[in-house]
């Protein structure tokens, strides 16, 4: 079992890409989420999407299978080339995965170092994976 995280920033993709990933509502991440949690590798989901980012947090028990799968959905959600979200995604496996999310609730990997504004925005992402059953102990714990 693993902590992953697939992640598309201001770092790595430009602003015209970004928003085509944005989810405009929580009905459109809870649809996106329940449909990722159809993939068995996926056991536990949340997804923050901002303006300068869009990533998808998990626990899931094969990385591989878990990365193809998450970006896949991704791109049929939003009628995007899977291959090219692939290829700018940063992708974060384990410890590299629970460091980043401590980057991003601290807001050390805000596009302004300092900006509150993404704790909240995770701990809404969290809360709304964690009402629906989407998540459970393992990103609790996180």
């Amino acid at each position: 079992m693993h902590y992953f995280c697939v992640s598309w920033t201001h770092k790595n993709t430009d602003l015209a890409l970004r928003e085509q990933l944005a989810f405009s509502n929580d009905e459109e991440k809870l649809s996106f989420l329940k449909k990722a949690l159809e993939d068995k590798n996926t056991l536990e989901a949340l997804v923050i999407s901002t303006c300068n980012r869009v990533e998808i947090f998990a626990f899931v028990s094969d990385l591989n299978k878990a990365s193809v799968s998450l970006i896949k959905t991704l791109a049929r959600k939003f009628n995007l080339n899977e291959q090219d979200l692939s290829l700018r995604a940063d992708i974060y496996e384990d410890a590299g995965a629970i460091h980043h999310l401590f980057s991003v609730a601290s807001s050390l990997d805000s596009l302004v170092i300092g900006e509150t504004q993404i704790a909240g925005q995770l701990k809404d992402a969290f809360l709304l994976s964690l009402e629906n059953k989407l998540c459970g102990v393992h990103l609790s714990r996180a």
